[in-house]
């Protein structure tokens, strides 16, 4: 395992348990997400909000408001009074998302099936990127058209100039989790991703470029086995594979968000968070140790 520190951001509470919970919440509508968001948080003395005023502000000031793709704030105030800002990025829940988002990593992933089918591919990785970046210059679509990755770059830069903010950190699932990897990179702020899209070989292909220093700094990706998805391009320094229960030969199975965050609780243990019954109905995992006088049946119910 290669880990960068997350709790360098004021949250000494925090795990990638949390990080993953907020990269589901994306997937939800926001009366869902204010309702779940105490369940979660209360026991840890964290408030933790939703801003949709920000977001909303920034894509109708800026008129991006009909870009594909999606974005939550959160607002982290924790009981030192320090507050952190969290990007939570929606990955693809549509087929226009899909098509424009995987268009930013179709080289890569042709390209590592190309390296892998090679005699000794791994040699040609140096010069990869130099050759996608020579690919992505051939004119495609309209270039002034921008990708919610560098939307999201310019929201974080505004809010790095907020002084609401002590910290911003970013995160997301699948695709989400890639885009959250090109704007960290290219702001300096932290991602945590759940089974994101890698960016190693691609990074001289994004506007602007970014580079292995930059994705090794401000990146961790949570991997699990099996799944697919966070294999794509390279992986940088950071990250931290997790085994999945799945017996089933679909690979997707493994990058369902919600079979990873029960890993995660399982692995690790819920600490002040609660134990979602998910993990024991739908995805294999023994009932846990309560800490109290309650049966973990009786915990299921009040739930």
């Amino acid at each position: 395992m290669n880990q960068l520190n997350i709790q360098e951001n004021d949250l000494p509470t925090w795990s990638l348990a949390d990080y993953a919970f907020l990269s589901i919440m994306a997937y939800r509508d926001i009366p869902v997400v204010k309702e779940s968001l105490p369940i979660w948080f209360d026991r840890s003395g964290d408030n933790v909000t939703i801003d949709t005023d920000k977001v909303d502000s920034f894509l109708d000031v800026y008129g991006y408001k009909t870009i594909p793709g999606e974005f939550y704030l959160f607002n982290v105030i924790t009981e030192k009074g320090t507050t952190t800002g969290i990007i939570s990025v929606t990955g693809t829940s549509s087929k226009t998302e899909m098509l424009i988002d995987c268009q930013l990593w179709l080289t890569a992933f042709l390209i590592q099936i190309l390296r892998y089918g090679l005699p000794f591919g791994d040699l040609f990785t140096l010069p990869l990127p130099y050759l996608m970046k020579v690919i992505s210059m051939v004119p495609s679509g309209d270039p002034s058209k921008k990708n919610l990755y560098q939307i999201l770059t310019e929201f974080i830069e505004l809010q790095k100039k907020n002084p609401e903010y002590d910290v911003l950190t970013l995160t997301g699932h699948s695709l989400g989790g890639g885009i959250a990897f090109l704007s960290a990179a290219q702001t300096h702020t932290k991602a945590i991703a759940l089974s994101g899209v890698n960016a190693m070989l691609s990074r001289m292909t994004f506007k602007p470029p970014i580079t292995p220093a930059e994705l090794n700094e401000y990146t961790f990706n949570i991997i699990p086995h099996y799944d697919i998805v966070p294999r794509i391009d390279d992986v940088a320094q950071n990250f931290q594979n997790i085994n999945c229960l799945s017996k089933s030969p679909n690979p997707l199975n493994c990058h369902t968000n919600t079979r990873s965050l029960c890993e995660l609780l399982f692995r690790c243990g819920s600490g002040p968070r609660p134990v979602l019954c998910e993990c024991t109905k739908f995805y294999g995992y023994p009932e846990p140790i309560t800490d109290g006088n309650q049966s973990f049946a009786e915990v299921m119910l009040r739930q």
